[in-house]
């Protein structure tokens, strides 16, 4: 969610191709991710 926070131009998101790539170079630390219950609802997990 990080990526698209940074891509994005005030209102604007970018239309432009994204690849895996791209976006695991901008998550450097590796830990971005939680392992969580299957009930958690999306507002938890935030």
């Amino acid at each position: 969610m990080r990526w698209l926070a940074s891509t994005a131009d005030e209102d604007n998101i970018s239309r432009e191709p994204t690849t895996m790539g791209d976006i695991i170079n901008y998550e450097k630390n590796g830990n971005t991710y939680r392992f969580i219950a299957s009930n958690t609802s999306v507002y938890e997990a935030e």
